[in-house]
């Protein structure tokens, strides 16, 4: 009976060391199977969506698209965010969801072919663009300081806050002659040739010699046998005594004095462009031209000789006419 007995412990020990034994091996083969079907999440945020899919195929995972945003800072077509994140595990064929870029918000390009550059540039703040690159160039097509061009072309769809690119007409095509000799003529026939070839009698001086005419052109520049364009000016040297300018004469007859003028910018989202142009009996002239601040209070020295007027434009607008004496 002993014998008997201790014949069947043995057994149990050896069915219980057995059972022990492949509990062991299922779990070590389940931690084995479970550890090699994890994978690790990459990092596919910033990443375009072709590029994240084939990143995630490598890793035997898929993208599924669930929504798509504007976004100032990606373009579209490029990951903004993405679930599970980076850095964790998943099982293969896990889905990896993500939400891409739309990009900007599109808007039609304003156009403002016609336009001065300050009508422009209030013109592409109102829309939310900006201005690009301006240059300059001769065209028949539009009179001189319009707008003839621009890049990218109006009405298309546009980003909000892209640059749009001007090209400003400089007028008509200027005709190209050959500066004639006006020396030893005298000043008023040569004052009538410059204006009949279009150009400008610009300032002129005097020396004194006995033995010539007054107002006897002496010299000018451009000199004879230059070529020249239209609208340039040509400078005099006359014989006779030097004569009294009109801003001399002006001043000699006007006190010349300085008065403040204020002016505050009003509120609004972007920077502007103010002009002060002065018109006094020395003339014309521009005094001021700066981009200002909403809200900037613009504080001017206004040059007064007699009857003086101040206009004053905002973005091209005129803004303030104001009276001095």
């Amino acid at each position: 009976m002993r014998k008997f007995l201790l014949a069947i412990l043995k057994f149990v020990i050896f069915v219980v060391f057995l059972l022990a034994i492949t509990l062991f091996s299922s779990v070590a083969t389940f931690r084995y199977i479970f550890a090699t079907s994890q994978v690790m999440i990459p990092d596919i945020v910033g990443k375009t969506t072709d590029f994240a899919a084939d990143l995630l195929s490598e890793q035997h995972l898929r993208l599924a698209v669930v929504e798509e945003q504007l976004d100032s800072k990606l373009p579209e077509g490029h990951i903004l965010a993405q679930d599970p994140l980076a850095g964790t595990k998943a099982p293969k064929n896990q889905v990896v969801r993500v939400v891409i870029s739309k990009g900007l918000e599109t808007v039609p390009v304003p156009d403002v072919t016609g336009k001065t550059l300050a009508e422009a540039k209030r013109l592409l703040r109102q829309q939310q663009f900006r201005v690009g690159s301006v240059m300059y160039a001769h065209t028949n097509e539009m009179p001189a300081d319009k707008i003839f061009a621009q890049t990218p072309q109006a009405n298309r769809d546009g980003k909000i806050g892209e640059k749009v690119h001007l090209m400003i007409s400089e007028g008509a095509y200027k005709s190209v002659m050959v500066m004639p000799d006006l020396v030893e003529q005298q000043f008023s026939y040569a004052a009538q040739i410059v204006e009949q070839l279009g150009l400008v009698v610009g300032n002129i001086a005097y020396e004194e010699y006995e033995s010539v005419p007054p107002d006897t052109v002496l010299s000018h520049v451009p000199k004879p046998g230059a070529l020249v364009e239209e609208q340039n000016m040509v400078t005099f040297v006359l014989s006779g005594k030097p004569r009294k300018s009109a801003k001399q004469q002006a001043e000699e007859t006007f006190s010349l004095q300085y008065q403040p003028m204020e002016y505050t910018i009003p509120p609004g989202p972007f920077e502007v462009e103010v002009l002060a142009v002065v018109k006094n009996a020395d003339g014309e002239a521009e005094i001021y031209r700066q981009l200002v601040m909403p809200g900037h209070r613009v504080i001017l020295q206004i040059p007064v000789i007699g009857n003086t007027v101040v206009e004053l434009y905002v973005d091209g607008a005129l803004e303030v006419v104001q009276r001095f004496q």
